[in-house]
């Protein structure tokens, strides 16, 4: 499903818009070269195909300045913090495709625009040719103009060079758990007078290898900067955006990142989508008494003769505030170290306080902005040092706490953990009825942004009464009562500045379901779902499992047998399909035909086991001689999966497969189900078990019961 929801989003991004004029847009970074190494750094160039998804033609005029330019850079998330690690010079269109990537197009009649809802693609290797790229101190991406030709050409030195050029150190022997990002940006004249430069950039994941070598991995997010990558993973950032009237945005991302004994590593990633103003100081405020270490700037360095200045940024903390300043004003320096467009700046620093309001200053007028104090999370999350999860779920700091929904007598597995080893120090849970509450609103929430989600002026229970700190799970048993509470974990801890640590906070609602009998009406050759958990067709069963993987749906399909992960309407029972298709339960697979009764049934009880029931369903009325068949096919909330009931009426005449099957390619096991009465025989998880009958079904047993472990008992 979730494939298909990100299909949805694209089409209703990548759709034509309803403003006015061209819209340029980047609908896929594809294709990537990696290039040779030479002395200390790496080297990429990508695809990208544009899309206009505006109302008219966008110009791609060549040897002229009225075509759009190309950028690509590169980023990577690591330990909490997003940087940018490289950029290259600027690709020039020189000709545009009329091409459908982006939906319905309406072609322009020449090379010379982009039609309406068309696409033009440039490969990684024209957008790496290192002899046709441009610089980018010659752009105004707010305005989209730049001269052409261009004033300067590339210093071409080796393979690296005017490419997106990235320290080799930065892509070499990374920790598993760093992500890195590319990004394309088009400039364009006529799409920036139409006030759409705010769209131009998109991002893609890609994995590196050993050698620092990149592969494409996951899909285009189109109309957003990588920057919204960082969001994407990582739950704690905070994404704010500011337009500099006449100009163009700003995007600040912040994160905080809990170094334990009380201090936080405080992230601001400052990126310049497409200011012409650019930025040269920013500023973050801190409260008084505030304790600041460990100042970092990071950037990634022009390259290749570029004009502009890549000189680092000083930082220091006076007068309540943590500032970083460029080396060079305009008035002395117009290509000095700015934070020009298309190009991020990473801001990082150590205290015991919450940051407050951030202020930047602009590098080409002097003037400034500011944003408002980053969004503070209202809700504790799970980290190192106090971790409670229920049902592996986790949390966002902004949206809420962890929140699961059980039935009468239903299941959880509790997870806990904690690094705390210093001596004495303890942990507990504690909860109360009712809902969490928002640190901002009923919780409370400590100066180095600890935040308590219990409501203090309940009383509270305890879950332990104090234990040595461990880590841990255990099965948690839902009352068979409707039920609210909330619980979250404290850890004890001297040196911390809070002298504790808090987990996330859970909140877990025990509700009645649903159970009983769905009557399902089925056609010849048919397949229906049938749904379990909340808002399901049996709310009251969670999932069912079958060779050790858990469902919360199943197919039951009308020619005798239910499978998992997609329905079957085929009539002819067919080992092959038995052993390569879908898991399967097949009760008795034959040319079945249920058209205008209803004899198929699902049954529940409120004790999670669900049956599905064939009764006296007739065999295809043209080979069948008037015959029925009945049989059961139950899932127990044991994880037992049994075949009971199978009934004949009639003199059979269709061929019939009864047996358990993972699919997938599985291993074959055919037998003979009555001589293995009373036997309980071990099978592999890879193994379907099965008989099958040429001209007649099955018969001779009552009860055939696939166990948890794959084995099959006979009865």
């Amino acid at each position: 499903m979730k494939f298909y929801a990100f299909l949805a989003v694209m089409a209703v991004m990548l759709s034509p818009s309803s403003a006015q004029g061209p819209d340029v847009i980047i609908g896929d970074l594809f294709d990537l070269n990696n290039y040779a190494p030479a002395g200390g750094f790496h080297a990429y160039s990508f695809g990208t195909n544009a899309c206009n998804i505006g109302t008219t033609p966008l110009n791609w005029i060549a040897n002229t300045n009225d075509h759009p330019v190309i950028a690509q850079q590169m980023y990577r998330v690591r330990d909490g913090v997003f940087r940018q690690i490289g950029f290259a010079w600027m690709k020039h269109g020189f000709g545009a495709l009329q091409l459908s990537y982006c939906g319905p197009c309406t072609p322009h009649p020449n090379f010379n625009a982009l039609g309406v809802g068309c696409s033009d693609p440039y490969c990684a290797g024209l957008n790496g040719q290192q002899a046709s790229l441009g610089p980018r101190s010659e752009v105004n991406a707010s305005t989209g103009v730049f001269p052409y030709p261009a004033t300067m050409v590339p210093s071409v030195t080796d393979s690296t060079s005017a490419r997106v050029r990235v320290e080799s150190s930065l892509v070499l022997n990374q920790p598993a758990s760093s992500r890195f990002f590319i990004e394309g940006q088009y400039v364009a004249k006529d799409d920036a007078a139409n006030s759409h430069a705010g769209n131009n950039a998109s991002y893609r994941e890609v994995e590196t290898t050993a050698s620092g070598d990149l592969s494409l991995t996951g899909a285009t997010v189109p109309q957003l900067p990588a920057i919204y990558a960082w969001q994407s993973i990582d739950p704690g950032v905070a994404i704010v955006t500011h337009d500099v009237v006449g100009d163009g945005r700003f995007i600040l991302g912040t994160n905080a990142v809990s170094l334990g004994g009380g201090m936080t590593r405080h992230v601001f990633a400052l990126h310049n989508l497409n200011s012409d103003l650019a930025a040269s100081s920013i500023s973050v405020s801190l409260p008084s008494g505030a304790t600041v270490s460990n100042l970092q700037f990071l950037d990634a360095d022009y390259h290749s003769g570029e004009a502009w200045s890549s000189s680092d940024w000083s930082g220091v903390f006076a007068n309540g505030a943590v500032t970083w300043t460029s080396p060079d004003t305009f008035a002395s320096n117009p290509a000095g170290s700015a934070l020009r467009w298309g190009t991020c700046h990473t801001f990082v620093f150590e205290s015991d306080m919450a940051p407050g309001q951030v202020s930047v200053g602009l590098f080409k007028n002097g003037s400034s902005f500011i944003f408002a104090a980053p969004p503070v999370p209202d809700w504790a999350i799970n980290g190192p040092a106090a971790s409670l999860t229920v049902d592996g779920l986790s949390n966002n700091g902004f949206t809420g706490p962890i929140q699961q929904t059980l039935n009468f007598g239903a299941t959880a597995m509790v997870n806990f953990s904690s690094n705390v080893a210093t001596g004495g120090t303890e942990q507990d849970i504690f909860y109360h009825a009712g809902a969490a509450v928002p640190g901002s609103a009923g919780g409370t929430v400590f100066g180095d942004g600890k935040i308590i989600n219990l409501d203090l002026s309940q009383t509270l229970e305890q879950f332990w009464d104090w234990q040595t700190t461990s880590s841990g799970s255990f099965l948690w048993t839902a009352p068979t009562v409707p039920a609210h509470f909330a619980a979250q974990m404290a850890v004890t801890d001297a040196t911390a500045f809070s002298s504790f640590h808090v987990s996330a906070a859970l909140e877990v609602a025990v509700d009645p379901c649903a159970f009983g009998t769905v009557a399902h009406t089925l056609g010849d050759d048919d397949t229906v779902q049938v749904t379990f958990g909340a808002g399901g067709d049996h709310s009251c069963v969670s999932t069912v499992s079958i060779y050790g993987t858990s469902h919360d749906a199943l197919y039951i399909n009308s020619n005798g047998s239910v499978s998992f992960g997609s329905g079957s309407t085929s009539f002819a029972a067919s080992v092959t399909e038995f052993t390569n298709q879908m898991p399967r339960v097949a009760g008795n697979w034959s040319d079945l035909n249920p058209t205008g009764v209803n004899l198929i049934q699902s049954v529940s009880d409120g004790g999670g086991n669900v049956v599905v029931q064939f009764m006296s369903v007739p065999a295809w009325s043209f080979s069948g001689g008037g015959s029925t068949v009945s049989f059961d096919i139950g899932f127990g909330a044991n994880g037992d999966v049994a075949i009971t009931s199978h009934s004949i009426v009639g003199t059979w005449g269709n061929t019939s497969l009864t047996g358990f099957s993972p699919g997938g390619g599985a291993t074959g096991n055919p037998v003979t189900w009555s001589t293995m009465i009373g036997a309980t025989t071990p099978y592999a998880g890879t193994d379907a078990v099965y008989e099958m009958v040429t001209g007649g079904a099955p018969s001779g047993f009552s009860a055939l019961i696939l166990h948890p472990d794959n084995s099959i008992t006979v009865n």
